[in-house]
């Protein structure tokens, strides 16, 4: 019997209607005679609900309890959707990240996993149970809850996918798969059926919100075979995550959570002219005024000065170039992000073979 590693985002869970909704296509992959995980999100805003209400209340919450607050968003949805199971005849057990025997480092918020230890989850799977996993949580070796970061529940699933040796890891989200610029922005952004570690780690870094960076890191260490499904449709087209790609690959990637700062408690994402540039997407705190955005073009081969040019022709202010692991791009604001992916998409899709 197969073992199928089955991730779902907020965006699918969203309400109780997209809980039913899911829960259903769970029950059938279950009668298809597999051993089910599913690993779960916070509804739809609650993660960033709940930060908010934290922050109605001090500006700086104490990151141990800032983590006992936000991974209650998973706990509840996995909870109701153990109970959509149950109402649609099926059998489940739901699960914390300290019950699923995820052990992470003494840090909160953006913790390591060090080990997993699913004993839980092999006893639910034993007894004909679906086993429902908050994901984004764990347990520090010093018994602390922690979180895993923005995206952590992506990163849950493939460390699962390799701790219980799945046959099949798929992350579920509100779009089929990876395009070479988001397409809910770009409407010329082409689908791409399979795409390599390397390729999807540099997207994800470059602020990509398909897969978690760390995800993608852990897949291609275990090589996890990791595919990127439209909640509700497999037989639909998708993203295989794989080692070796033939086709040229390349995307235009845009990111909203950047910053000019020394501080080193966000990890760097480049550096500029100006300055180190950091990633503030996991930080949480009132500044996004001074937050900025960040324009990649990945695989491309197109002189950066051309580029910049068009932009600039288009009317786009760019505030600094970076020089960041994953390529060099252009620092825009941030109302210019979405502009800046399409325009560059355009430009450069015509010439691309």
């Amino acid at each position: 019997m197969a073992t199928w590693i089955c991730k779902f985002g907020g965006s699918s869970l969203a309400d109780i209607a997209k809980i039913q909704a899911v829960a259903k296509q769970v029950v059938d992959f279950q009668q298809q005679n597999h051993r089910l995980v599913v690993v779960v999100s916070a509804m739809g805003n609650t993660t960033d609900t709940l930060l908010a209400q934290a922050r109605s209340i001090t500006e700086n919450p104490p990151q141990r309890e800032l983590d006992m607050l936000l991974t209650a968003g998973e706990r509840i949805s996995m909870a109701l959707f153990s109970m959509a199971i149950h109402a649609q005849g099926g059998r489940s057990t739901s699960l914390t990240g300290s019950q699923s025997g995820i052990i992470t480092e003494d840090k909160h918020q953006g913790a390591r996993i060090l080990e997993i230890r699913p004993a839980r989850i092999e006893e639910a799977l034993a007894q004909g149970d679906i086993a429902i996993v908050a994901g984004y949580q764990g347990v520090s070796i010093k018994r602390e809850i922690t979180t895993l970061g923005r995206g952590g529940s992506d990163l849950t699933a493939v460390a699962l996918a390799g701790a219980l040796h799945a046959d099949r890891c798929m992350i579920f989200s509100d779009v089929d798969g990876v395009y070479t610029a988001d397409p809910r922005e770009c409407p010329n952004a082409q689908h791409m059926p399979e795409i390599d570690y390397d390729f999807m780690l540099a997207m994800a870094q470059a602020g990509a919100k398909v897969l978690n960076a760390r995800a993608v890191e852990t897949a291609r260490s275990s090589s996890i075979s990791v595919e990127a499904y439209k909640t509700g449709d497999t037989s639909a087209r998708h993203t295989v995550l794989s080692p070796k790609v033939k086709t040229r690959l390349w995307a235009i990637v845009g990111h909203r959570q950047i910053m000019l700062s020394d501080d080193t408690r966000w990890p760097q994402i480049g550096v500029g002219n100006n300055g180190r540039y950091v990633d503030m997407t996991d930080a949480n705190t009132r500044d996004i005024q001074e937050r900025q955005g960040l324009v990649t073009p990945l695989g491309a081969n197109a002189p950066l000065n051309l580029l910049a040019k068009h932009l600039v022709d288009e009317g786009i202010h760019i505030v600094d170039t970076i020089d960041a692991t994953f390529g060099k791009g252009f620092v825009l604001n941030r109302n210019d992000v979405a502009k800046g992916v399409c325009l560059l998409h355009n430009r450069l899709e015509a010439h691309v073979p």
